[in-house]
């Protein structure tokens, strides 16, 4: 697979903490599950930094009203 390659290492870059990687995203998915005001969730981009990733920049859009 591509992705896994990036995953190991490249160009010289360590591999990515896959454990730091998988909170990341079951967190994004219990907030987005939690929080029915949730629209949207941006992370971009989510940077890998000494093998941890790193969300640069994020939005969180809310909808007017509570979504049930």
């Amino acid at each position: 697979m591509k992705t896994q390659k990036l995953l190991n290492g490249f160009r010289g870059a360590g591999a990515v903490d896959r454990n730091a990687l998988a909170k990341i995203l079951v967190k994004l998915g219990q907030l987005g599950c939690e929080v029915p005001m949730i629209k949207e969730i941006d992370i971009n981009p989510l940077m890998i930094c000494k093998g941890k990733p790193v969300a640069v920049d994020a939005l969180i859009v809310l909808s007017e009203q509570e979504i049930i």
